[in-house]
C-alpha cells in the first residue's frame, strides 16, 4: 500500500516520509535493513503525537513521553491511520542506531563525543529535553542515545535500551539495557 524509494533510487532527494495524525506531524526514515525494509520514527514518541492519538493535554509537546501504553497507542493509531505502526526489535533499532548502511562507528549514535548527541546524567540537570535538539545519526535519528530508554521486541520480551537522561556515559550505549525513564520509537513496514 505504500510504495518508499530505496537510498539508490531517489538521489537527490529527502530521505523521510512526512506523516500526519489527529493534527500532530511526525516524521519516519525509510531503513534498508537487510531482513526487510522499514521506516522508524525520526524521534521518539513526543508528548504531542501521544496526547493527539490518546486524547489528552500537553504543554510539552516536543518533549518525548515518558512510560506510554504502547499498547493502546499502538492499537489507536493503527485504528486511525490504517496502517501497522509497531515497536521495532532490538536488532531493527540497533541497526538504525548505528546508522545503518551508512554507519561511521561511533560508540554513540551519531557520534564518539556524548554530548554531541545525547542528554544524559553529565549535561541533563536531571530534565527531559524537547527531541532533535542534539546532531543526529547518520540516518538522520535524533535521541538514541539518552533522553529516554527506547521499547524494543527481542523475541517475546520487551527490553529498554539507550539510556535516558541519568545515565551514565556507557549506559547511552545501544548494548546497555535499562533506565527508569523510557519511551516508545514506532516502526513501521512499507
Amino acid at each position: 500500500f505504500m510504495n518508499v524509494p530505496s537510498d539508490s533510487s531517489h538521489i537527490g532527494w529527502q530521505n523521510t516520509v512526512m506523516m500526519k495524525v489527529n493534527g500532530v506531524e511526525f516524521t519516519m526514515i525509510p531503513v534498508d535493513y537487510p531482513e526487510g525494509f522499514f521506516l522508524l520514527a525520526e524521534t521518539e514518541l513526543t508528548q504531542g503525537l501521544y496526547c493527539a492519538i490518546m486524547n489528552k493535554t500537553t504543554s510539552t509537546p516536543q518533549r518525548p513521553y515518558d512510560s506510554p501504553n504502547y499498547t493502546d497507542f499502538l492499537h489507536n493509531i493503527n485504528t486511525l491511520t490504517g496502517l501497522g505502526f509497531y515497536m521495532p526489535t532490538y536488532k531493527e533499532w540497533v541497526f538504525a542506531y548505528i546508522g545503518g548502511n551508512k554507519s561511521k562507528g561511533y560508540f554513540y549514535s551519531g557520534s564518539n563525543i556524548i554530548d554531541d548527541v545525547a542528554w544524559y546524567s553529565g549535561n541533563s540537570n536531571n530534565t527531559y529535553h524537547d527531541v532533535k535538539q542534539l546532531q543526529p545519526n547518520e540516518l538522520g535519528f535524533y535521541d538514541m542515545s539518552g533522553n529516554m530508554s527506547e521499547y524494543v521486541l527481542s523475541g517475546n520480551t520487551i527490553y529498554t535500551y539507550g539510556g535516558c537522561l541519568n545515565s551514565s556515559r556507557n549506559g547511552c550505549h545501544y548494548t546497555s539495557s535499562g533506565g527508569n525513564c523510557h519511551t516508545l520509537r514506532m516502526a513501521l513496514k512499507p
